[in-house]
């Protein structure tokens, strides 16, 4: 079964994924020839993690810049449900998806570009989530200033944003949401909002965008992103490199109404 995705997650916002300074990653030119048979980078897509193998739960899939081969239509099959989710991807070659699925699931992505021709396909595993972290004597990680797709390899166990257990604030208390402006919203995240050094990706489901910023060595940081009141944000953090992330189970929001 072939299932069309939500119409918020085919909006024509381009997705920005931006580092912890706020930097725009650069779109490709144009004037290079696309392989539009090749699968697409599975070491440039994240997915939140799951905590279940026996029941469904909701994943957010975040396609990094270059993750396929520019615009087109990204299908994602689950063959243990036979459902398949298809999707727009940004002429930067990042998407933003909301799948079902369980831990150890295996999710097969192909890419279909503007011509109608199908790429070879990329598998990938839905990552599990254990409910205890292990952590490391420091609880913290090197960090790099490298791609946002290639973090410090992790020595703590990523948590879900705000959920850190040694404080007395109130759920939630850990991260303010503000307008900078109609249509901008910026999220605050306080120490120990995430791991020290740690990434978080913040999606807005609504319009598709995804967006990306490093915490600072007490779990804390700041990013901007395209929003509208009402809109659906999930986020998760992660770490790790060459490919092997890390990634823990999303939070979700909603954007507060002006004032």
């Amino acid at each position: 079964m072939t299932l069309q995705a939500p119409k918020f997650l085919a909006a024509l916002a381009v997705a920005a994924v931006m580092g912890c300074q706020g930097g725009l990653i650069p779109t490709p030119s144009g004037n290079e020839e696309l392989d539009l048979s090749a699968a697409p980078d599975e070491t440039k897509v994240l997915t939140s993690a799951l905590t279940s193998d026996t029941e469904e739960e909701k994943m957010v899939v975040v396609g990094l810049a270059g993750a396929v081969q520019g615009a087109g239509t990204l299908a994602i099959h689950v063959p243990r449900t036979e459902i398949t989710l298809e999707f727009q991807t940004h002429d930067d070659g990042s998407f933003t998806a909301l799948a079902n699925a369980r831990a150890d699931d295996t999710l097969e992505l192909r890419f279909t570009g503007a011509d109608g021709d199908q790429s070879a396909a990329a598998t990938l595993e839905a990552a599990g989530y254990a409910a205890e972290p292990t952590e490391s004597d420091d609880n913290t990680d090197t960090g790099t200033d490298g791609p946002h797709n290639n973090p410090a390899k992790a020595t703590a166990q990523p948590i879900k944003p705000g959920s850190a257990v040694e404080t007395e604030e109130p759920d939630g208390a850990l991260v303010s949401l503000a307008w900078e402006n109609d249509s901008e919203l910026k999220l605050v995240g306080k120490p120990g909002y995430i791991l020290a050094d740690h990434w978080l990706a913040a999606s807005n489901m609504t319009l598709g965008v995804s967006i990306t910023a490093k915490a600072d060595g007490a779990g804390a940081l700041t990013l901007t992103f395209p929003a509208s009141p009402g809109d659906t944000l999930m986020l998760f953090s992660y770490s790790g490199e060459d490919g092997e992330v890390a990634t823990s189970p999303y939070a979700q929001h909603s954007a507060p109404g002006y004032e």
